[in-house]
């Protein structure tokens, strides 16, 4: 008997080394090649909440229960803060979205606060020069889909009070999902993520995990982050929050870069259930702008963006000069108007 046990602890030793040695070596070979996971296809964990570079990893203080993850804190938004009562001459617009709205953060090309389209805007209507402030808080956050911009907008936006809503989502709801869409995520508790954090700074475990990562997402390589039913629930379900609280409202439809052109969403191959949701918002009389459109007709239109979607300071002063075209055009922005609509919305909140 005494064997036996010496013979099996020999052996469990020996095994618990062989495997000590093995994760050492792949390890120091990992860091000799300069290994690095694949962000282009893992941006997201899960497709969702948390960068898959260690580099842009989402601070465990920074994950969310219900955004999964958040980028700005309280009432600042873009290092800006913003009073929780508007003052009574002022007319505040939020701008929400992704990193589209909120401003590429990433070297080489980062973008300040007030190089966004959201600070052109506000410049743009300041400089009306009427009796009216309008201040345009910037509440776009990077990889954000359209089911976090509406868990967003109704627990915590609309205590701002908003006078106007323009909402510009889907560059991430038509991302092909990793493991689970955005509706089936559940964020794990700090304890996990704490020790996902930790050993993510080794190298042997993040080729690991892009392993799991991209097997999963070979699974389900043709589901969304964002359905497009999901989309259309999500955008009506924003109008509807915006519409019950006299919050006027514009949808902004995506678009991309592709090989130095500018390709709509019309145009974009096995998107067109997405399209199909801003023609019907269209038809029912909602403000919508295709900025894609707008950059087709512009000379050098994709000279404008870094990328495939990211605009540069030049691009973002054109996006605000088109979005305030619509929203001349549609009339949301008109001052007889807010004026009128302000008066009817006291005496309704006073009889209410």
């Amino acid at each position: 008997m005494k064997k036996v046990r010496k013979y099996f602890i020999r052996n469990v030793v020996f095994y618990i080394i062989t495997l000590f040695l093995f994760f050492v070596f792949a390890e120091l070979a990992l860091r000799l090649v300069k290994f690095r996971v694949n962000q282009a296809e893992g941006y997201f964990r899960f497709g969702c909440f948390q960068w898959a570079a260690d580099k842009f990893r989402v601070p465990i203080d920074g994950q969310d229960p219900c955004l999964f993850w958040r980028c700005q804190k309280g009432n600042e938004f873009r290092e800006k803060f913003y009073q929780p009562v508007k003052g009574e001459n002022t007319y505040r617009v939020i701008c929400l979205g992704d990193s589209t709205t909120q401003g590429y953060m990433m070297q080489p090309m980062v973008i300040a606060h007030d190089q966004t389209y959201p600070y052109y805007l506000e410049k743009i209507l300041n400089d009306r020069r009427t009796s009216l402030n309008f201040e345009v808080i910037n509440a776009g956050c990077g990889g954000y889909s359209s089911f976090q911009g509406k868990r967003y907008l109704e627990n915590e936006l609309l205590r701002l009070d908003p006078d106007l809503l323009i909402v510009w989502f889907g560059a991430n709801d038509m991302r092909y999902a990793i493991s689970h869409r955005d509706s089936q995520q559940r964020i794990p508790d700090k304890t996990i993520s704490g020790l996902d954090s930790l050993f993510s700074k080794s190298k042997f475990y993040q080729f690991y995990r892009q392993a799991l990562l991209n097997i999963a997402s070979n699974l389900k390589k043709d589901e969304r982050r964002v359905t497009a039913k999901e989309f259309y629930e999500n955008l009506n379900g924003m109008n509807d929050l915006a519409e019950s609280r006299g919050i006027k409202i514009l949808f902004i439809i995506p678009f991309s870069k592709q090989n130095s052109r500018i390709v709509t969403l019309e145009e974009s191959e096995g998107v067109a259930d997405y399209m199909n949701i801003f023609l019907d918002l269209k038809k029912e009389d909602i403000a919508v702008v295709d900025l894609g459109q707008f950059f087709k007709q512009e000379k050098d239109g994709a000279s404008y963006f870094f990328d495939y979607c990211h605009a540069n300071p030049q691009g973002n002063r054109l996006i605000a000069n088109s979005v305030y075209a619509k929203l001349l055009e549609s009339g949301i922005i008109s001052i007889e108007k807010i004026t009128k609509d302000r008066k009817h919305l006291t005496k309704t909140q006073t009889r209410d």
